[in-house]
């Protein structure tokens, strides 16, 4: 896989990666060819073969890509925040922000399953490691209850994985009582008192 230096060559592999990302939405894996994802480029196949070597390729690349846009995303939009429940709520938030601009990212990592488990492994592993390290930190510090780090972020993404596929891509977005009832959830838990 080449990664270009120039400013052009970066912009040509991002509009190769976004048409993958809808050709791979849309059709899945194993049925989308290099040619629809070069012609909803806008791009001639022989550009496609500069960047990437095989449709694997690209969409290993396009998996790590997403990964990294989501973590970005949440890393800027959280930073600042001074205590780890503002960064949570921020963090739903944006992870959700990211579903609805990224539909069929769900598809994508889902596929990734299949088509290369340790790929899989590395795209949830990757986001838990760095979420560990914060709630770690929260628990440390008493804003938390201790508790399981690494258990915790697994619980909290599968909490955000579910309720993003539900209200952000089936039908409806999720709307602030909703998103409200979430955290009255995740932060006071079955049988916490409700936040007012």
């Amino acid at each position: 896989m080449m990664i270009p230096k120039s400013a052009r060559g970066q912009k040509t592999r991002e509009k190769l990666l976004r048409a993958a990302e809808k050709v791979f939405g849309d059709k899945g894996y194993y049925e989308s060819s290099i040619s629809e994802i070069t012609t909803k480029a806008g791009l001639g196949s022989g550009t496609f073969y500069i960047y990437f070597s095989s449709k694997y390729e690209i969409f290993e690349a396009l998996v790590k890509n997403l990964n990294h846009e989501l973590r970005k995303s949440i890393k800027i939009g959280t930073n600042g925040l001074e205590s780890r429940e503002e960064i949570e709520r921020k963090g739903f938030e944006l992870f959700f922000d990211f579903v609805k601009k990224h539909r069929r990212f769900y598809r994508i990592v889902r596929q990734s399953e299949y088509l290369d488990l340790d790929l899989f492994k590395w795209y949830y592993s990757s986001i838990s490691k760095g979420y560990s390290e914060g709630l770690q930190e929260a628990f440390e510090n008493g804003e938390f209850a201790s508790n399981d780090a690494e258990l915790i972020s697994y619980a909290l993404m599968g909490i955000a994985d579910f309720i993003g596929l539900r209200y952000e891509v089936w039908e409806e977005s999720l709307d602030g009582p909703k998103f409200k009832n979430l955290m009255n959830f995740i932060f006071n838990g079955l049988k916490g008192e409700r936040e007012k």
